[in-house]
């Protein structure tokens, strides 16, 4: 089984400014539900789109209880305008992946735009997992239009709220309008 992150940057859990407890929430949650799929199934592989925040963490949870994962990555040199020591975490992630994937190089999920290139790479993640985590406070953008996308699916979200600190799963309940905006209504 695939099942894939979708969440927040950094400034919606908590900061740059690491551990906090918000940052520690989702770390802690995250670890907790990967380690109870794992028991269910240890065959479990995770994907992320890698950025930074929810992602990140994601992996980082995913390499410590030894659950592989597959890099999702929108376009090449999507770390370039992050700071250094960001850049150099994500590299090395980027080696510890199972398959790391230029969603943009794949004919059928390129964008010249990059917030087609994201919603590319997201829309990839969603056809490529079974089941989804969501770190979600809920407001618009690209984590909202992605659970979006999952619903549409008929795919159930476990959200991890940052900002109530509380878990749900959501059932199916899509805005065609904007799935249809956001990813051609596929």
């Amino acid at each position: 089984m695939r099942v894939m992150v979708t969440g927040h940057r950094p400034p919606k859990i908590g900061g740059y400014r690491t551990p906090n407890p918000t940052e520690q929430w989702v770390r802690t949650m995250l670890h907790k539900i990967l380690e109870g799929m794992l028991r269910k199934d240890p065959k479990l592989v995770a994907v992320s789109g890698m950025a930074l925040g929810a992602d990140t963490i994601f992996v980082e949870e995913c390499l410590a209880l030894g659950i592989p994962f597959i890099a999702a990555v929108p376009f090449e040199e999507q770390d370039n305008r992050w700071p250094g020591e960001s850049q150099k975490h994500y590299r090395d992630l980027l080696t510890k992946a199972k398959k790391v994937v230029y969603v943009d190089q794949v004919a059928s999920y390129h964008s010249d735009h990059f917030a087609g290139k994201m919603n590319e790479r997201n829309r990839w993640m969603v056809e490529h997992s079974e089941q989804a985590i969501a770190v979600w406070d809920g407001t618009k953008g690209g984590t909202g239009n992605t659970v979006n996308l999952l619903q549409y699916k008929e795919r159930k979200v476990l959200r991890l709220n940052p900002s109530t600190f509380e878990t749900s799963v959501m059932e199916p309940e899509p805005d065609e309008d904007l799935v249809g905006e956001m990813f051609g209504g596929d």
